[in-house]
């Protein structure tokens, strides 16, 4: 029913050893290993103080480095948040090269009363090096559209572990306000009114239509929603990558994991 096949748990590592195994698989290939920015781009930090980022350089062995490090959190759009925002920064030439990572731990803020959100998410890293196209190359972001309906706030959400809630005040009556609530059905409704004008405004903003598009990458979210949304923007099957049923919902990592 849920389309996922495949879900990842950890056992017993945490988000930072989850973005460095990621980051080294990033740097593979990459002869030159030096940066000059790390951001970390999830919707969950490791813990609320310090920034996940700091945690990172540490575990990278460069905690003496003075690498400018810092979060980015727009939950599950964090990573392409994150690459919008430093493509600013690299462009007025701020940063040379960034490392950008999302590590998220959903399984650890699963509620398992709720079937249907609970059989969706995975954990999961993903890592990207960014740096300034080459002037013989051609590669670059054409459009950003991001928009946000704060009416859908309290439709997925976790209340509880911040300011709002602390963590001493979890009790048995109100344990469950430390875990994560979706109301899939409600959050549907508001991104399928908002979806094709946002969806045909980035296409016309750059006078392209779908048949210019090769591969469109969704949010891996649930698989009704994504076919929901596919056939309200009219995209054919072979240009909308499926994904979920190898890792699930990963939060922030899903999209880069694609």
């Amino acid at each position: 029913k849920s389309g996922v096949k495949i879900r990842h748990y950890v056992e017993n590592e945490t988000q930072v050893d989850m973005a460095v195994y990621a980051i080294k698989e990033a740097f593979k290939n990459i002869e030159d290993k030096s940066i000059d920015c790390i951001v970390f781009a999830g919707g969950t930090p490791q813990q609320l103080i310090p920034c996940t980022a700091s945690l990172i350089q540490h575990a990278l062995g460069k905690e003496f480095s003075s690498i400018p490090c810092f979060d980015i959190n727009s939950t599950c759009l964090s990573f392409v948040t994150a690459f919008d925002t430093i493509s600013y920064l690299i462009d007025f030439e701020k940063y040379r090269r960034v490392l950008l990572v999302s590590s998220d731990i959903a399984s650890l803020g699963i509620n398992y009363k709720d079937f249907n959100s609970s059989i969706l998410f995975g954990d999961g890293a993903a890592a990207a090096i960014l740096e300034k196209t080459p002037n013989n190359e051609t590669s670059k972001i054409l459009t950003y559209n991001f928009r946000t309906y704060a009416q859908g706030a309290q439709y997925a959400r976790i209340s509880g572990g911040s300011s709002y809630l602390p963590f001493y005040k979890c009790t048995d009556e109100n344990k469950d306000e430390y875990l994560f609530h979706m109301d899939g059905l409600k959050l549907y409704e508001i991104a399928s009114k908002h979806i094709v004008k946002i969806f045909n405004d980035a296409l016309n903003s750059q006078n392209l239509t779908i048949d210019d598009i090769k591969l469109v990458i969704p949010h891996q979210a649930s698989l009704m929603a994504m076919k929901l949304i596919q056939r309200k923007l009219k995209i054919p099957t072979e240009k909308y990558m499926y994904h979920i049923e190898n890792q699930g919902n990963t939060i922030a990592s899903s999209i880069p994991l694609c």
